[in-house]
């Protein structure tokens, strides 16, 4: 029984990763246009690491590297701060 039950599970993932093999292989397969889309992701993000280091000044920069976030001084309110959180999130306001 326990012989069998590996067989079957053998067998099963042999499919499965011949499965995955051909689709990647494939022009028009799924798991080519992932692959694809990731990449593409991954060029647009580096594009925005770019472009958001060359927007902040070098302590904007730093504060959010070692804090996670950025702070910004209201420019209508005195004393009001925005917390910018750098990987998504809530904005949070401290007055």
């Amino acid at each position: 029984m326990l012989q069998t039950l590996s067989l079957f599970l053998g067998i099963w993932l042999l499919f499965l990763l011949l499965a995955i093999y051909y689709l990647s292989q494939a022009p028009d397969g799924r798991v080519g246009r992932f692959r694809e889309s990731m990449s593409e992701h991954l060029s647009a993000e580096s594009r925005a690491k770019v472009l958001l280091r060359e927007m902040l000044s070098e302590y904007q920069y730093q504060q959010l590297i070692k804090f996670g976030y950025l702070e910004v001084s209201s420019p209508t309110i005195d004393h009001r701060i925005y917390r910018i959180p750098g990987s998504g999130g809530l904005v949070k306001v401290y007055e």
